[in-house]
């Protein structure tokens, strides 16, 4: 399976999170916009050009349902929505997904999800 991780942090910030949470080595790349030239959702459609992967077969994870999940979804992309819970933009509750996304909990709950993704 070829692995990349996306996230819209600086780079740095992104290796240090996937480090400290044991994920780093299952990731083949590491990129951010910045390395792409793209923002989101165009960025994970760079991000499977450059990893040679139909966006059909991608999966993005997320903790915000706009810019990670529904962006991903505009992109190609299958989103999951690591709801934790809060709305990062306005500090309030989680805002309302519709029935079709993906939903997990907790990152534990993802293996189960990505059993049942065509990606």
């Amino acid at each position: 399976m070829t692995s990349a991780a996306v996230g819209g942090v600086r780079y740095s910030v992104l290796i240090f999170k996937l480090a400290r949470f044991g994920l780093l080595e299952y990731f083949e790349a590491v990129l951010t916009p910045t390395e792409l030239g793209a923002a989101k959702p165009v960025a994970y459609a760079t991000a499977c050009r450059w990893m040679r992967t139909d966006p059909a077969q991608a999966v993005n994870v997320g903790d915000m349902l706009e810019s990670d999940v529904n962006a991903a979804a505009l992109a190609g992309l299958t989103g999951i929505w690591l709801d934790r819970g809060i709305d990062f933009v306005t500090g309030g509750p989680s805002p309302t997904a519709d029935e079709t996304v993906l939903r997990i909990d907790r990152l534990t709950d993802l293996p189960d999800h990505l059993s049942r993704t065509n990606a």
